[in-house]
């Protein structure tokens, strides 16, 4: 029952299925993939215009399939929308669909037909979260039922054969996506744990190298700032307050640069009390000092400073070379940082211009 509990509550983080998809050689194809069955479904239905099945319905086939052959043209793009047209694809296909089927006269094909659900349950399992997906797959259900009522009704083929139809496309609309659903997530819950630190909720090293790779290939920056930041005198957090007040330091700590950190930024722990933000740009001051008062406040139970590193560099000519670049720009603040350590905490240094120059 808590596995249940778990698997309903679990929020995935949309952006982060995106950009998982993006950096991945094979997934980052599934636009063309989508635009591909968009296609398939115009062709299907022009197909149709030309068979009995249409009857009076060739007007609605053609707009059919006109919608489909946008609808493939959009995602032809190659591009993988924000969360919000996302849904509105969902809702596109799911209503789409059923019109195209109800508009030509019932038969066993229209039947056969609604297990074209069976493909934007697949796309909700690949990229949304469980409400998401029952609610695709009630809607999928009432879908079948109503087609199901309205070719028994029509009397046109043998009661056994419209049943024996209905039970087979249940059976590819419920069997094939709970499948793939319960797989999928257990693979994205494994890619998560990969990429992301367990205790902070932030991306760990390896999560801030496959984003920020993401952020290069999409965005293109002139230029990148990285922050490195780390708590001062932490280890005195733990020694006086146990480990427990220190976890919950470093949860506020991350909720905060979280949520001072600027649009289109990325932000990590790189592991014990220090943690790391990129952000494209060339002028990251005013954020880093926004981070010393966000993260320093006197009421907590266990206040905190921190010490500022940052580094910046003009990342256009990084095609090819960003993991080693970016591991040097990293190091590059990180030699900042413990400049502000050094000069008492509390405090933002930044890296001159020439630490950049030196051998990759």
């Amino acid at each position: 029952m808590s596995a249940l509990r778990d698997w309903w509550s679990a929020t995935p983080d949309y952006e982060w299925i995106r950009d998982y998809h993006r950096a991945h050689p094979l997934l980052r194809r599934a636009p063309y993939v989508t635009a591909s069955g968009c296609f398939l479904i115009a062709i299907m239905a022009i197909v149709l215009v030309f068979s009995p099945v249409a009857d009076e319905a060739t007007t609605q086939l053609l707009v059919a399939a006109a919608s489909a052959v946008g609808a493939g043209c959009w995602w032809a793009r190659g591009r993988f929308p924000s969360r919000r047209a996302s849904l509105a694809f969902i809702v596109y296909a799911g209503i789409a669909i059923p019109v195209g089927i109800l508009s030509t006269p019932p038969s066993t094909i229209s039947l056969y037909a609604v297990a074209l659900m069976v493909t934007v349950g697949n796309y909700v399992t690949a990229m949304h979260d469980a409400r998401v997906f029952v609610a695709q797959e009630a809607w999928s259900l009432v879908v079948a039922i109503v087609v199901f009522v309205r070719v028994l009704t029509a009397d046109v083929a043998p009661v056994q054969e419209v049943v024996a139809t209905f039970v087979l496309v249940l059976g590819l609309l419920f069997t094939a996506s709970t499948l793939n659903h319960v797989f999928l997530t257990a693979l994205r819950n494994d890619a998560s744990r990969a990429l992301f630190d367990q205790l902070t909720g932030l991306r760990n090293r390896r999560g801030l190298h496959t984003a920020v790779e993401a952020l290069m290939r999409d965005h293109r920056p002139a230029h990148l700032s990285v922050l490195c930041l780390d708590l001062d005198a932490f280890k005195s957090v733990n020694d006086r307050f146990g480990h427990a007040v220190g976890d919950e330091v470093l949860r506020a700590t991350a909720a905060r640069i979280d949520q001072l950190s600027p649009p289109g930024s990325v932000s990590a722990r790189l592991g014990g009390e220090e943690f790391a933000v990129v952000v494209p740009g060339d002028d990251a001051r005013a954020f880093a000092r926004s981070l010393l008062t966000g993260i320093h406040r006197p009421d907590d139970r266990a206040p905190v400073t921190a010490s500022v590193g940052v580094a910046v560099e003009d990342v256009t000519e990084w095609e090819g070379l960003c993991p080693r670049m970016l591991g040097r720009l990293l190091d590059r603040a990180d030699i900042a940082m413990y400049r502000a350590k050094r000069d008492g905490g509390n405090s933002v240094v930044v890296a001159a211009a020439s630490e950049a120059d030196g051998p990759l």
